[in-house]
């Protein structure tokens, strides 16, 4: 499902072609912002969660732009018109920026040797969780709802011999997920000679 592509200067280009569509999306990992990759380990996979989880803050960013619209009907070229403009300029493109910030430094990293859980609660608050490949006994997904059904995502359970588990929430087709995570835990334990 993905390619991984060294660009020479720091970062990787991670191809990952979307099984149902045949779509290629290109994912750069900034080695600065993803420091800590250890001798021999190279990056599998990357997920982030499914943009739709953005869906109530779109909707809010066009509601605000119908109210605008509305003020323009109703007062015309005015005062009114030209706060409820320049308000809609700074408030809207600021809050559809944040979410993408926060969207883009939330991540699940996969390495040949360990699922890596970045989470950026906000701008100045950074958590980093990782399971090495070695202990991950078991890996589940369940899709909720029928939204998260049309939409195809949902939550992968990644569970460990010592009872932690990371929730990868709101994954893109969380079968593919579960099934990688597998491959490479299975992977991991045959080129290190561990029996599970």
């Amino acid at each position: 499902l993905c390619d991984i592509c060294d660009c020479g200067d720091g970062r990787y280009a991670i191809l990952a072609s979307h099984p149902n569509n045949g779509r290629t999306m290109t994912d750069d990992i900034n080695t600065d912002y993803f420091s800590g990759l250890r001798d021999g380990e190279t990056i599998h996979h990357v997920w982030r969660r499914n943009p739709w989880t953005m869906a109530k803050l779109y909707f809010i960013s066009l509601i605000l732009t119908l109210i605008v619209f509305g003020i323009f009907s109703a007062f015309g070229a005015s005062l009114a018109t030209s706060v409820a403009i320049g308000l809609w300029l700074v408030i809207v493109p600021a809050m559809l920026g944040y979410a993408w910030y926060m969207w883009r430094q939330n991540a699940y990293v996969l390495t040949n040797e360990r699922l890596i859980d970045i989470t950026q609660a906000h701008p100045f608050n950074r958590a980093v969780a990782e399971i090495p490949m070695d202990i991950i006994q078991d890996v589940t997904y369940e899709v909720r709802g029928p939204v998260q059904l049309a939409l195809n995502y949902g939550s992968v359970i990644v569970q460990t011999a010592s009872y932690t588990e990371i929730t990868m929430n709101a994954m893109t087709d969380p079968q593919v997920v579960q099934q990688a995570l597998l491959k490479a835990a299975k992977q991991f334990r045959k080129d290190n000679n561990i029996t599970p």
